[in-house]
């Protein structure tokens, strides 16, 4: 009986350990996105996005599909100093059609110099680095249910 108390005890132990390593692992990802997260949408303006190559597998982007998102930041205009974005990290594991693995996505109504538009940004952990999987730019409550 004794042994029994105990074995329950050490796996209550052992789930609350995991879920404060799992958290605690979530929460220093969301916090460590937030500057590269702004520093990418003020680059995507003035020197363009990354190469597809250079995003996430996941993505599954072509050059194309990145030189039209480019067109369509250059026509917003420049976005405006002192962004601050809010991040939340997520860790999904055999979902059906998700993709495993570690993500943190990053969103703020910006206004941009012709159009205030809400922008997120999605990155995944790949090989112990961060790359980016999303950029969307819409306006503000699209996709949201009308009230």
């Amino acid at each position: 009986m004794k042994i029994l108390k105990y074995g329950a005890l050490a796996l209550v132990i052992l789930g609350i350990g995991s879920c404060v390593f799992l958290f605690g692992g979530l929460f220093k990802d969301a916090s460590e996105r937030r500057e590269p997260t702004a520093e990418l949408v003020r680059t995507a303006f003035t020197d363009g996005l990354p190469p597809a190559g250079e995003w996430s597998d996941k993505a599954g982007v072509s050059e194309a599909q990145v030189g039209q998102l480019e067109g369509f930041i250059q026509a917003l205009g420049a976005p405006p100093e002192g962004l601050d974005f809010s991040c939340s990290a997520s860790a999904q594991s055999d979902t059906s059609d998700r993709p495993d693995g570690r993500f943190v996505s990053c969103e703020q109504d910006i206004d941009y110099a012709n159009r205030t538009m809400k922008t997120q940004i999605v990155w995944s952990r790949e090989d112990d680095e961060w790359k980016l999987m999303g950029y969307f730019i819409n306006p503000p409550g699209a996709g949201e249910p009308a009230s």
